[in-house]
Parts: C-alpha cells; structure tokens; sequence
C-alpha cells in the first residue's frame, strides 16, 4: 500500500511538473541596453506626470519672468516656457513634473518642467 501511494504521489509531481508553461521572453528596448538611466528616468517623467490649465502671467520681480497661476492660485515657475507663450494673459494646458534639484533666484511658485504644451486661449496683444 505503501508503495503504490508512494507511486501515485511521484506519478503526479512528474505530471504537474511536465505541464508547466515555460516562462515567456520578455523583451528588453534597445534604449534599456543601451542606457537604463535614460529608461527609467523616462519611466518615472511619464508616472508622475500632471496635467494643468494654467494662465501665463508676466511677473515683474527679480529682473521679470513669466509665471503659470491656476484658478485656485496654484503657481508654476517653468523652466521651459516657448517664446510663442510667453504672452501676459494665455491659457495654456500642459503636462508638468515637478524640479526638485534646482534653486532659482526668483523664489516664486514651483518650479517645472512642461510637456505636450497646448494654448487653449492666445492673449489679444500676442503676435501668434
């Protein structure tokens, strides 16, 4: 009787163990190979990513600059605002991360990086 249990057992660890799926390939880009860094920075810019309606507002404090206020007064100090924007009184949506190892002399809002900008209303003096 032993046997035979002992039998039945190893007969089916032999069958579970024949009819597991091999794991499949998974695929690496190019650009991890080449330069994981660049990879996951890319990964963590896309993950924490918002999505903002901003007016553009030229704020005339340490030498002027322009500045990103949202209707409940959120403030953004982009580091990357177009020229075609910068025009006191545009609204603007973009996608924005904030810069957390950088120091400004303005000291004024957060200070972001944008992405995927589009003008959702071009001030009346822009040259556009």
């Amino acid at each position: 009787m032993l046997i035979k249990s002992f039998a039945i057992t190893l007969l089916m660890l032999l069958i579970t163990g024949c009819s597991q799926q091999p794991e499949p390939e998974t695929q690496v880009s190019e650009e991890v190979t080449e330069n994981p860094v660049k990879a996951v920075e890319a990964q963590y810019i896309e993950a924490n990513k918002k999505v903002i309606t901003a007016t553009v507002k030229y704020i005339d404090l340490e030498g002027g600059f322009y500045g990103l206020v949202t209707d409940d007064g959120e403030r953004y100090l982009p580091t990357n605002l177009a020229a075609e924007f910068q025009t006191d009184g545009t609204v603007l949506m973009f996608k924005t991360i904030a810069v957390n190892d950088v120091a400004t002399i303005q000291q004024w809002g957060t200070l972001v990086e944008l992405y995927e900008v589009k003008a959702k209303q071009i001030a009346e003096d822009s040259e556009i």
